[in-house]
């Protein structure tokens, strides 16, 4: 998103499989204490931002994130709703998901992340949303944002459409298309969701990623 220097501070460019995104850095390191720290610290990209004597945009590459996704965190938290998808793919919320845990934004993408969900609950009939795999993904994503009444939701909708999880012999149930030891969860999730499925209680609401 481009942004006058003299309203948001220096722009940077990010780019990110192919896709150049032009960025502001204030709103950047006011989002993400992990920008904030790539760009304030004695870190090779912190020096060089802070060294640089040319006013064009100063460039970023982070080949390991999907630029379409991040495009979607950079227009989300530019606020510029125009290039907001209405309901992003389930797989792309759980790319978005990655993202956010890795920059450490949650709080900037709740107000969408609520929005997404309540929008995915009213597609019952869409296998997109509706189905196990599409479930998991919300289910991730709304974890990973801290958003315990929809993942109470999502969790009890999983529970009514395969209760068999419960009754397989194996250790975990029925093969879920999100592994137990998944690396955005908690190593003990797994185990903690089935207790609470077990009791009929909910999770509690004043962070479930912590502890």
């Amino acid at each position: 998103m481009a942004l006058p220097s003299t309203e948001l501070g220096l722009d940077i460019v990010h780019e990110v499989d192919e896709i150049n995104l032009r960025v502001s850095s204030s709103v950047l390191c006011l989002v993400s204490p992990v920008f904030s720290a790539m760009l304030g610290s004695p870190m090779a990209e912190g020096e060089a931002f802070r060294a640089r004597d040319s006013p064009r945009p100063f460039p970023i590459t982070l080949p390991e994130d999907d630029g379409k996704v991040f495009a979607i965190l950079a227009n989300v938290i530019h606020h510029r709703a125009d290039a907001i998808p209405f309901l992003p793919a389930t797989a792309d919320l759980l790319s978005l998901a990655g993202l956010v845990d890795k920059y450490d934004c949650a709080p900037a993408l709740m107000p969408y992340g609520v929005l997404w969900l309540q929008r995915a609950a009213e597609r019952r009939e869409d296998p997109e949303y509706a189905g196990l795999l599409g479930r998991c993904n919300l289910l991730l994503f709304a974890y990973v944002l801290d958003l315990p009444m929809q993942f109470a939701q999502l969790s009890w909708d999983i529970l009514l459409m395969h209760r068999q999880l419960l009754k397989d012999e194996t250790e975990y149930g029925l093969e879920l298309p999100i592994p137990p030891d998944h690396e955005l969860l908690r190593h003990d999730l797994h185990g903690t969701y089935l207790s609470f499925v077990s009791e009929k209680s909910k999770p509690v609401n004043d962070g479930m990623r912590g502890g």
